[in-house]
Order: structure tokens, then C-alpha cells, then sequence
């Protein structure tokens, strides 16, 4: 009786323990083709953004919006770091500039994209 109490206690002590489950992980989200790895696409994503933004004010100016002085000159600076953005990007697909480049230059498109989204038209 007394080793049957034993192997019983044993088996109630060691139901909960049970087996350690395998850790739920999430899968990583694919790429979207053409892109190198997560920082490309993100970097891609934001360039898009900044084209994205540059489009609508254009469209923008063509419905008849008269950008001020300093809009106009904002917008213009803007296009040309956004066209820098663009070389330094491909250059980096094409291994002759580094991520880090690419992404200094996306960053500097991407923030004054940000200003100006602000200022224009109360952020319109």
C-alpha cells in the first residue's frame, strides 16, 4: 500500500510539470520581392512616402494651389534631396554605396518631407 501511495504521489507531482512546450514565436513577415532584407524594405517604404507626398503636392499645384515663396522653395529642396534619396538607394541595390549611406540619405528625404507635411496647407 505504502508503494503504491508512493508511485501515485510520484505521478500527481509530475502531471503538472508535464513536458516544457516549445516557445510560440511569430513568424517573420515575408519580403516583398526586390527587397534585400527588413531594413531595405522599411528604407523603400519610406522613400515611397516621401514620392508618395511630392505627388500629391504636385497634383496639388496643378488643381490651381499657388504655393508661397518659401512653400515653393521647401517643395523644390525637397524634390532635389528626395532625387539624392533615390541615387544613393539604387546605388546601394547596385553595391556601390552602403546601407548606411542609403539609409542617411532616405532619413534626410523622409524628415523634410515631415517638416513640410506640417507647414503646408496645416498639414494637408
Amino acid at each position: 500500500m505504502k508503494l503504491t501511495s508512493l508511485i501515485l504521489t510520484a505521478c500527481l507531482l509530475a502531471v503538472p510539470l508535464g513536458c516544457k512546450t516549445a516557445a510560440t514565436t511569430t513568424p517573420t513577415a515575408a519580403l516583398a520581392p526586390g527587397y534585400l532584407n527588413a531594413q531595405d524594405q522599411a528604407m523603400g517604404q519610406m522613400l515611397s512616402g516621401v514620392h508618395n507626398f511630392i505627388t500629391s503636392m504636385q497634383a496639388q499645384i496643378t488643381a490651381g494651389y499657388v504655393p508661397g515663396p518659401t512653400e515653393k522653395t521647401a517643395l523644390n529642396a525637397l524634390i532635389a534631396t528626395t532625387n539624392a534619396a533615390d541615387a544613393t538607394y539604387l546605388a546601394f541595390h547596385n553595391g556601390t554605396a552602403t546601407q548606411a549611406a542609403a539609409q542617411t540619405a532616405i532619413n534626410k528625404a523622409y524628415l523634410q518631407q515631415q517638416t513640410m507635411a506640417t507647414s503646408v496647407q496645416g498639414g494637408k
